[in-house]
């Protein structure tokens, strides 16, 4: 095959390259070994939070937001101009609209991260967003079978069911016999119990 330089292909807007992950380890920190993979894969969790793809707490967001914050920006430092104010994080939009509490808790939050170097700030987002009911999960529009809207999504834990933001079904990938699409329904079939589990 030919290289895009020796194709000769006219571009007559900026082209752009974006990154994106299509399937989520399990365990984020322990089966991602190189630490550029972890970093780009980090870059696509930051994305994920700042698009609002992760529906967790407040305290939750923040701490990844503290993370990421330690990793990009480095250690709080109380004598450092940008440090004075919550402006610092604001600049890196790592969360939508944030309001000035949850910009000062992850400000405390990075505080409290001081010394830790990038990897291991990224680590420990990894360790942590791993119990995100949405980690993951990039949900698409579909109705179910009463014809209700849903949003369905794979995730590394199975296949998740939301209506409305919420999470109303999860089905294991170790319960799932087989996964089939005739015309435009979706059809699950799950492995039968052969005795009840008292």
């Amino acid at each position: 095959g030919k290289t895009l330089g020796e194709q000769k292909v006219a571009i007559h807007s900026r082209a752009s390259l974006v990154f994106g992950v299509k399937f989520y380890p399990v365990e984020p920190g322990q089966q991602l070994h190189e630490e550029l993979t972890r970093y780009l894969f980090v870059l696509e969790l930051r994305k994920d939070l700042r698009n609002g793809n992760l529906n967790c707490t407040d305290a939750m967001r923040s701490f990844f937001a503290a993370c990421l914050v330690q990793s990009e920006f480095g250690d709080f430092d109380p004598d450092d101009i940008d440090c004075q104010t919550t402006g610092y994080i604001s600049n890196l939009n790592l969360i939508p609209n944030p309001s000035d509490d949850i910009l000062e808790r992850i400000r405390d939050l990075h505080r409290q991260r001081r010394g830790q170097k990038p990897f291991e700030a990224d680590f420990a987002l990894l360790e942590k967003i791993k119990a995100i009911e949405t980690y993951g999960a990039k949900p698409v529009n579909c109705k179910d079978s009463h014809q209700v809207d849903c949003r369905l999504s794979p995730s590394p834990k199975g296949i998740l069911v939301f209506q409305n933001m919420s999470l109303v079904q999860t089905w294991d990938w170790n319960v799932i016999r087989k996964i089939s699409f005739k015309k435009k329904e979706f059809l699950i079939a799950k492995f039968v119990e052969a005795f009840p589990i008292c």
